[in-house]
């Protein structure tokens, strides 16, 4: 009974240990008032997706932090409240490329969740976003070998 216990315990605190505390993160995009040290980010829609670029080679392989979301999942985005707004602790542009640095970019997903708000018509929208992980450009030659002509 007592040896069925150690095991329980053990086991239980082996996964409480593999559980990672994961942050939260808030970047308000305000093209209108944005600082002119942060105006570093460029916007943009590629098919379904929106995108963030943080126009600084800043990732493994000198690659631009990008925040991506699928603009056609709904639950990805969500209207917030004006007393939601203001109780929201926003990271800096530099705080921001900071956590995304912290490993080259490769598990910000699974440390961090991140929102990008944006202002709207309607008040301010969150979209959830994920950092695409920095991606190594092969560069291949090409070559073909030219026999010579020969005359006889």
């Amino acid at each position: 009974m007592n040896i069925l216990l150690v095991i329980l315990i053990s086991s239980l605190s082996a996964t409480a240990q593999k559980l990672r505390k994961v942050d939260t993160v808030y970047y308000l995009v305000d093209t209108l008032k944005t600082p002119v040290n942060d105006r570093m980010l460029q916007t943009g829609i590629d098919g379904a997706f929106k995108y963030y670029a943080i126009k600084c080679e800043c990732l493994k392989y000198d690659q631009n932090p990008t925040f991506i979301y699928n603009r056609k999942k709904t639950e990805n985005t969500s209207l917030i409240t004006e007393d939601a707004f203001k109780q929201i602790n926003f990271t800096t542009l530099t705080q921001l490329i900071s956590l995304a640095q912290q490993d080259g970019g490769d598990s910000f997903n699974s440390h961090h969740i991140a929102y990008i708000i944006e202002q709207d018509k309607e008040g301010y929208v969150k979209h959830k976003v994920k950092l695409l992980k920095p991606q190594h450009r092969i560069t291949g030659i090409d070559y073909e070998v030219v026999k010579r002509d020969t005359v006889n």
